[in-house]
């Protein structure tokens, strides 16, 4: 999983996320703060294709109106098969501001 492209601008947080297709039944998440964890949010990304077939690479996207938020934290679920990965910058959380 590998987490690209995010931006905070004008209220909106939006971003691209590239999985490993593993199974054909799977949801990727983005779980965000926009107060430093007080409150936590969910939305889930929306499938966008294929970016590789051969290593069956898949682009998913986002974009979440955070009205007046200056600060995002975030980190990225992808569950499928029964199992969940976790992207959060190897526990230190992403941060677009």
């Amino acid at each position: 999983m590998l987490n690209d492209k995010s931006t905070l601008s004008n209220g909106e947080f939006s971003g691209y996320i590239f999985v490993k297709n593993l199974n054909p039944t799977k949801t990727v998440k983005v779980v965000y703060t926009t107060d430093n964890w007080a409150t936590t949010h969910e939305v889930f990304a929306a499938y966008g294709g294929i970016v590789n077939n051969f290593n069956s690479v898949e682009f998913w996207k986002y974009s979440i109106n955070v009205p007046g938020a200056t600060n995002v934290k975030y980190a990225i679920s992808y569950t499928t098969g029964g199992q969940t990965y976790w992207d959060n910058n190897y526990g230190h959380n992403y941060e677009v501001n």
